[in-house]
């Protein structure tokens, strides 16, 4: 079960890194789309550009949050820390209505979390690193 927490620690900190370059990319995208020479046809009400690219600059956050919190839940695994199991299970519900492959993740990490032989290994090793810890 080590290597399946492991692979699990790490494909969550994989999912944060390409949420931290959705999230930037977005973040950055409302200055690109403000500077863009659009023509906007007289009959819209607002400025949609400067709307949209607000809305992108806004769910960039968003996504950075995420990667945030993906990447929180993979470092809590590879040292073994109790909140780091369950910031995964969160994380592996949210992950699950992401199609196809935050549910692939998702389901994983209930599988290695849940089982039977996952939660004893990583009680065990939670509790040796707990014991390891400088004081």
């Amino acid at each position: 079960m080590a290597t399946h927490v492991n692979i699990l620690a790490w494909l969550f900190i994989g999912t944060a890194i390409l949420y931290a370059m959705l999230g930037l990319g977005l973040m950055v995208a409302p200055g690109i789309l403000r500077n863009l020479p659009i023509p906007i046809p007289p009959d819209v009400p607002f400025d949609i550009v400067r709307f949209v690219s607000s809305i992108a600059g806004l769910v960039g956050f968003v996504i950075l949050g995420f990667g945030a919190i993906n990447a929180a839940a993979g470092i809590g695994l590879l040292q073994y820390q109790t909140w780091g199991r369950t910031l995964a299970l969160v994380t592996s519900a949210l992950d699950l209505i992401k199609i196809p492959f935050g549910t692939a993740l998702g389901i994983y990490g209930f599988w290695v979390l849940l089982s039977q032989r996952g939660q004893a290994y990583y009680e065990r090793a939670a509790t040796k690193a707990a014991a390891a810890k400088p004081s």
